[in-house]
C-alpha cells in the first residue's frame, strides 16, 4: 500500500480531487508513491490533517438524490488533535478560523 493509497482509504477524503491529495504530499515533502512504513507516521498523519482543513472549508452539495454535507467542527477538531501533537505551525492558523458565518453588520 503506497502512502496516498493510505490517505485516500480514509472516507473523509473520497471526494477530494486526486490533484488536492497530491498537493498536500508535496506540501509535506513526502513522496506519495513509496510504499507506507511507520516511519512516515508523522507526515502521515500531518497530511490527514491537512486534508481535513481541505474538508473543512469545501461547500456542501447537492445534486439530485445526493448530498453531501460535513460537520466542520469535528474535522477542525481532528485537526487541532493532529497539529497540537507535533506542534505544528498550522495549529495557530487553524486556532483563528472561523468555521461559521459571522455578523459583518458593524463593519459597514
Amino acid at each position: 500500500m503506497t502512502n496516498k493509497q493510505v490517505i485516500q482509504a480514509k472516507a473523509a477524503f473520497q471526494s477530494l480531487p486526486s490533484a488536492t491529495i497530491d498537493k498536500a504530499f508535496i506540501d509535506r515533502s513526502l513522496d506519495e508513491t513509496v510504499n507506507y512504513e511507520s516511519s512516515y507516521l508523522k507526515h502521515i498523519e500531518l497530511i490527514t490533517a491537512d486534508l481535513y482543513v481541505e474538508v473543512m472549508t469545501s461547500p456542501d452539495f447537492k445534486e439530485g438524490g445526493l448530498s453531501v454535507t460535513y460537520d466542520r467542527s469535528v474535522y477542525k477538531n481532528l485537526a487541532i488533535q493532529i497539529y497540537t501533537k507535533y506542534e505544528d505551525d498550522k495549529l495557530s492558523d487553524l486556532m483563528g478560523f472561523s468555521d461559521g458565518i459571522e455578523d459583518a453588520t458593524e463593519l459597514w
